[in-house]
């Protein structure tokens, strides 16, 4: 039988990219599977991001050994985190609390992240899809078109090949008129004397470039209840 996997820090525990052991693979491999064994016994976050279920499901299928994931499986759970760090306040081992096993699970994936961009660069798909305003903003120039233009197959087909992204993958339509747009036609009112609330309001550029409404709607709701925008 095969020793338990120790929950206190490896050698390989860095999460800082300053430092040289930040960058090496064997130790960010061993930090991996020890945090993986960690959250599977755990499973605190089941419901907080994708990268939690695909995790536990992969232990789950080779019989709660983290040892035995492959590297596809421990990939895909490194590659469904997009750093909400939702773990990170749930979590009751982390460096914030002083526990000993100093997990941070956000960081951890971020530092794979870059070890990988570092060995293998950066998939066209990531890079393009990693400037979600730029694509908008291109979009919107000419809506409709753009919009007709994803539900071509040809255009499909080529978006398929060249970025991975699937041929029947439904695709947000792009918005006639921005959330940024609309705002500029309706300014958010004034606010009283004294407003029952003071609201921060972050619209997201999917709200902004493929469905303004939600964010119509948000600004029209607290404006109508006395609220500072």
């Amino acid at each position: 039988m095969s020793k338990r996997i120790e929950s206190r820090p490896t050698d390989g525990l860095s999460y800082k990219s300053t430092e040289a052991k930040y960058w090496d693979r064997a130790g960010l491999d061993k930090e991996v599977e020890r945090v993986f064994d960690i959250c599977h016994g755990c499973r605190l976050c089941f419901n907080l991001c994708p990268s939690f279920p695909a995790l536990f499901d992969a232990v789950d299928r080779n019989d709660g050994d983290v040892r035995a994931l492959t590297a596809a499986e421990k990939q895909r759970v490194i590659d469904l985190c997009y750093g909400c760090k939702l773990c990170e306040i749930k979590c009751p081992y982390t460096p914030h609390d002083g526990h000993e096993f100093q997990l941070d699970f956000p960081r951890l994936m971020m530092r794979a992240k870059s070890v990988n961009a570092r060995e293998n660069g950066v998939p066209l798909r990531e890079r393009v899809l990693g400037h979600p305003d730029q694509i908008g903003k291109v979009g919107t120039l000419t809506p409709r078109l753009a919009t007709w233009g994803c539900h071509q197959k040809f255009q499909r087909v080529v978006m398929e090949k060249m970025l991975g992204i699937h041929r029947d993958k439904l695709l947000p339509d792009f918005a006639d008129e921005t959330f940024d747009k609309w705002l500029e036609r309706n300014p958010i009112p004034a606010p009283p004397a004294e407003p029952a609330a003071k609201v921060a309001l972050f619209p997201t550029c999917f709200v902004n470039y493929y469905n303004p409404a939600p964010g119509k709607a948000a600004v029209e709701v607290f404006a109508k209840n006395g609220c500072a925008v």
